[in-house]
């Protein structure tokens, strides 16, 4: 049997396009000769109201074998109705109807590391971006309930979120756009010229951090217990994403590449300002150093499956447990000024074919986006989610410097 899961969107589409194709069936059949034509109108609302009950009493089923089930189908759908959003109805129960026939779990973030940057507010998209083998199964979830219930402990699965899609021009796409990716991944002059600034040791790279409070899980836990506070946040520098950054700094100024890191988080007294605080960050160091063609927004990533599964992507480099990273790309789809976008996906793909070809399952699909997320200042920016919430301070500083020793490699064939 092949264990290979296809993207989300993928299985979804081609189930729905089954259900199209019965449905279109069924509307070409006569009705008996002679007989009163009952109303379409009510044939719909007793379809509904069949559909409804039916998946109500499978829900049902579902949460008597399978203890802690993904919330139910039947009373998100009549949430959908009364909250008013009926117009995007037969998409949702479609894409449930989906998951719950292909045995997907629906995945969900523990927070948004994309908030739209064109709203400053988080989106929660999957965009089918999570495509974790879930191959792994609950059999030794040992979840505990805390005094009183308030606390909930969950496992923390090893998962290796590349080997679903090996195929170096893939993205995970979530726009409407068909970029040619095998041409942009063996294309050149995607880059910017350096301009003297590698000769004349004037900064070329700024490193900053958009949600700088974003930190990992505890060395050695196999566990995260669930209290109703924010997961894996931290304002210590030395724990969060701001000591991935500045691991990447000192390998990029130590080949010659110079580098600034901005250490201030931009989240800590808004999460939704973040990307409005953090494009003014850029602004004024591009006014101050014009010679910067490169920023690299350091983010991790935050992968929670309805189970309540924390989810670590990680490949084994040299007997060391090292985290996956992914790059975020973002385009002018929703509006954004961001013509170059084509060459900053470019970028990405390169980058994920030399940490690849290097390092087996190291990097994760390059994951296209409808908004720019502040990639549109510099000519060679790039989102890196180093890592996720569920992956250890150690496994990302390792993948960092692997990331950083790439992205040195690739600047420096561009001089």
């Amino acid at each position: 049997m092949d264990e290979r899961i296809l993207p989300y969107k993928e299985e979804i589409r081609l189930l729905d396009a089954g259900f199209e194709e019965k449905e279109t069936a069924c509307s070409e059949i006569p009705l008996p000769a002679k007989k009163k034509r009952i109303s379409i109108y009510l044939l719909l609302t007793i379809s509904a109201a069949l559909f409804v009950i039916g998946f109500s009493a499978a829900d049902l089923g579902v949460s008597v074998l399978g203890g802690k089930a993904a919330s139910s189908l039947a009373a998100r759908t009549v949430s959908d109705v009364l909250q008013g959003s009926g117009e995007k109805l037969p998409k949702k129960m479609g894409e449930d109807a989906a998951r719950s026939v292909l045995g997907i779990p629906e995945t969900t973030k523990t927070e948004d590391t994309h908030a739209d940057p064109i709203t400053d507010e988080p989106n929660n998209e999957d965009g089918g971006t999570e495509e974790q083998n879930d191959t792994n199964t609950d059999e030794n979830h040992d979840e505990t309930t805390g005094k009183g219930g308030e606390e909930a402990r969950y496992p923390i699965i090893k998962t290796d979120l590349c080997q679903s899609n090996p195929d170096a021009a893939y993205i995970s796409n979530e726009t409407g756009y068909k970029p040619d990716t095998n041409a942009l991944l063996l294309g050149d002059g995607f880059l910017p010229s350096d301009d003297g600034a590698l000769k004349s040791g004037d900064p070329l790279v700024l490193i900053i951090h958009t949600h700088g409070t974003e930190a990992y899980s505890e060395e050695g836990v196999e566990y995260y217990t669930d209290d109703g506070s924010d997961l894996a946040r931290s304002s210590d520098t030395e724990k969060n994403v701001v000591e991935i950054g500045r691991v990447m700094a000192e390998v990029l100024n130590d080949t010659g590449i110079k580098t600034l890191h901005c250490t201030v988080m931009h989240d800590e007294k808004s999460y939704q300002e973040s990307y409005s605080r953090a494009a003014s960050t850029i602004k004024s160091y591009l006014a101050k150093y014009p010679t910067i063609k490169y920023v690299f927004d350091v983010h991790r990533d935050a992968i929670l499956r309805s189970d309540g599964a924390l989810v670590k992507g990680v490949t084994e480099l040299d007997g060391k447990s090292t985290a996956q990273v992914m790059t975020v790309v973002g385009s002018n789809y929703k509006g954004a000024d961001f013509p170059d976008w084509e060459n900053h996906l470019a970028f990405a793909l390169r980058l994920r074919k030399n940490l690849n070809d290097k390092y087996d399952s190291l990097c994760r699909p390059v994951y296209l986006r409808g908004a720019a997320y502040n990639e549109q200042y510099t000519p060679g920016s790039l989102l890196l989610e180093i890592g996720s919430s569920g992956n250890t301070l150690s496994e990302a500083k390792r993948a960092a410097k692997l990331v950083a020793e790439a992205l040195a490699e690739i600047i420096l064939d561009n001089k």
